[in-house]
C-alpha cells in the first residue's frame, strides 16, 4: 500500500503535472483581463490532465504479461449463452485496495454462479490493452472504449480464487429478471424501452432499427427523461396544490419550487434504472441545468442554457467526446433549437394544430439537418427514417413508454397489474414491428454509402443548413444572443 501510494504521488507531481499547475495559475492571475484566452488555456489545460489520467490508469506491463486477482463490483452485464461479458469497477488488485478504481471490461466463458449487476465478485483475469480493429469506415472498438472510460478489456481464466465476494441485487437487474419471468413475445424490445438494457436484442434487431432509424427510441435519453419529468412535475403539483389548499397555514408554501426538486429526484431514480448511461447522464445534467436556472428565476437565453449544458457536460465527463453518441445527441438538441428559433410558436394558448405543425418541423428538420451526421458516423441513409420517426416517436413516447413505466411501478405494488400492463405493450409491439420489419427488408430504404472524409459531411451539413436560414436582415437581428 506504501509503494502504491508512493507511485501515485510521483505521478501527481509529475513535472508534466507541475507545469499544468503553473500554467493554472497563471490562469487564474489572468482570468479577468483577458478572459477568452484564459478559458480556453484551461480547457486545454482540463483536457491534458485528463489525458495524463488516463495514462497512468493503463495497465502496466507487469500486469499484463501475468494473470491478476481482481475485486470489483459489476455494473453492466450482457449474459448471453456462450460468453458473458461485463464491466467491472476494480477496487482491488492483486489484494492491493487502488486509491482511484478503473473500470476493465471482461469476458467470462462459463462462470461457476449467475452473474447479475450489482455483485461483488473475485476473479483471475489475463488483462490486454484496450485495441480495436484498424479497418477503415469499421468500428472502432478501441476509441468506443476510451469514451467509455474503459483502461482495458480482459478474460476470467479457471482458478480456485474466482468467488462471490457479495450477492447484492441491484434494482435495474431485479426489474430485469422480474420482466423476464413474464411470457412474452416481445420480451427484449419491452426491457430496452423501459430499462435502456438492448443487451437481449439480437443482430437483426439492430439492422431494424438502424434501417429505419428509430435506434433513438430505444436508448433512455432526453426523450424518455423529458417524459418522465413532465408526468412527475404534474403529479407533484397537483398533489401538494390539493394538500396546500386544504390547509391555511401552508398557503404560503411554493409548490413551484416543491414539484421542480421533486422531479429532480424523481428523474435521477430513472436514469439510475436505466443504468447511468452517458445519453441518461446528458439529458439529466441539462434538465438539472434548466431548473436550477428556474429555481433562481436567472433569465438566461435557450442558446446560452445550450452551451452551459454542453460546457457542464464535457467538464464532467471529457472522454464522452469521443464517443458517438455525444455528438448525434447534442447534435439533435441543436438542430431542435435551431428549428424552434427559426419558426418560433406565435399561437397563444394551446392549439392541436400548432402542436402538430411543431411536430411536424422538428421531424422534418431533424431528418434533414441529422442527415450528413448520420452518413458520417455510419455510412448509411434512410429514406423510410422520417415518415417511420413521425408515427413512431409519439407513439412510443406518449403510450408504450409510459405504459411501460407504470407497469414498473406497479412490480413493486401488483405483479398482476404489471403483468396486465406489459401484455398490453406486448400486444402492441406485436402489431406494430411486423410493419416496419417490412420497411427495414426493402432494398430502396437504405442508401450504404462509402467512407468519406469528415470535411465532406461538415460542407454538406453546412450547406443543407444554409436552406433554413432565413433572410439576411432577420438573420442580423436573430443574432443577438
Amino acid at each position: 500500500m506504501q509503494d502504491q501510494f508512493l507511485a501515485y504521488f510521483g505521478q501527481i507531481f509529475h513535472p508534466v503535472i507541475v507545469f499544468f499547475i503553473l500554467t493554472l495559475i497563471l490562469i487564474c492571475a489572468y482570468a479577468k483581463k483577458y478572459a477568452n484566452i484564459s478559458s480556453c488555456l484551461l480547457g486545454i489545460v482540463w483536457m491534458a490532465s485528463v489525458g495524463h489520467w488516463q495514462c497512468t490508469l493503463q495497465p502496466s506491463s507487469q500486469e499484463i504479461s501475468q494473470p491478476i486477482l481482481l475485486t470489483g463490483q459489476i455494473v453492466s452485464l450482457i449474459d448471453t449463452p456462450n460468453n458473458t461479458r461485463f464491466n467491472l469497477d476494480v477496487s482491488h488488485m492483486a489484494n492491493s485496495k487502488l486509491l482511484i478504481k478503473r473500470r476493465f471490461r471482461i469476458s467470462w466463458k462459463v462462470p461457476p454462479w449467475r452473474l447479475t449487476q450489482g455483485q461483488v465478485i473475485q476473479v483471475q483475469v489475463k488483462l490486454k490493452p484496450a485495441y480495436g480493429l484498424a479497418n477503415e469506415g469499421g468500428f472502432n472498438y478501441q476509441q468506443w472504449l476510451f469514451s467509455e472510460g474503459i483502461q482495458a478489456t480482459g478474460y476470467v481464466k479457471d482458478s480456485e480464487f474466482n468467488q462471490l465476494v457479495k450477492n447484492k441485487v441491484s434494482t435495474r437487474q431485479w426489474v430485469l429478471d422480474r420482466i423476464q419471468t413474464l411470457q412474452l413475445s416481445e420480451q427484449r424490445w419491452i426491457i430496452a424501452l423501459t430499462i435502456g438494457f438492448r443487451g437481449l436484442l439480437e443482430p437483426q434487431d439492430w439492422m431494424l432499427v438502424q434501417r429505419t432509424g428509430i435506434a433513438h427510441l430505444i436508448a433512455i435519453s432526453g426523450l424518455h427523461l423529458a417524459l418522465v419529468a413532465s408526468m412527475s412535475y404534474f403529479f407533484m403539483a397537483c398533489l401538494a396544490g390539493i394538500i396546500v389548499s386544504r390547509v391555511f397555514h401552508w398557503h404560503k408554501f411554493n409548490v413551484h419550487k416543491f414539484s421542480v426538486i421533486g422531479t429532480i429526484f424523481t428523474t435521477y431514480c430513472y436514469a439510475g434504472l436505466a443504468g447511468f448511461g452517458l445519453p441518461t447522464l446528458r439529458a439529466w445534467i441539462m434538465l438539472l441545468l434548466f431548473t436550477g436556472i428556474l429555481i433562481i428565476n436567472r433569465n438566461m437565453s435557450s442558446l446560452k442554457v445550450l452551451l452551459l449544458g454542453i460546457s457542464s457536460f464535457i467538464l464532467l465527463f471529457p472522454l464522452s467526446l469521443f464517443g458517438a453518441s455525444f455528438w448525434l445527441s447534442f447534435s439533435a438538441v441543436i438542430i431542435i433549437w435551431f428549428i424552434f428559433w427559426r419558426w418560433p410558436v406565435r399561437s397563444a394558448g394551446f392549439s392541436i394544430k400548432a402542436v402538430v405543425a411543431s411536430m411536424l418541423r422538428i421531424q422534418l428538420g431533424l431528418s434533414l439537418l441529422m442527415l450528413p451526421i448520420v452518413a458520417w458516423q455510419f455510412s448509411y441513409i434512410s429514406f423510410v427514417s422520417p415518415v417511420v420517426n413521425i408515427v413512431a416517436v409519439p407513439f412510443v413516447t406518449f403510450i408504450l413508454v409510459p405504459l411501460c413505466l407504470l407497469a414498473v411501478i406497479c412490480l413493486f405494488l401488483n405483479e398482476t397489474w404489471a403483468e396486465w400492463l406489459f401484455q398490453v405493450c406486448n400486444t402492441l409491439l406485436a402489431k406494430t414491428l411486423p410493419v416496419i420489419e417490412w420497411l427495414s427488408h426493402q432494398q430502396w430504404t437504405v442508401l450504404d454509402l462509402a467512407a468519406v472524409p469528415l470535411l465532406v459531411w461538415a460542407m454538406a451539413l453546412t450547406a443543407v443548413s444554409l436552406l433554413f436560414f432565413p433572410l439576411s436582415k432577420s438573420l442580423k437581428k436573430a443574432c443577438i444572443f
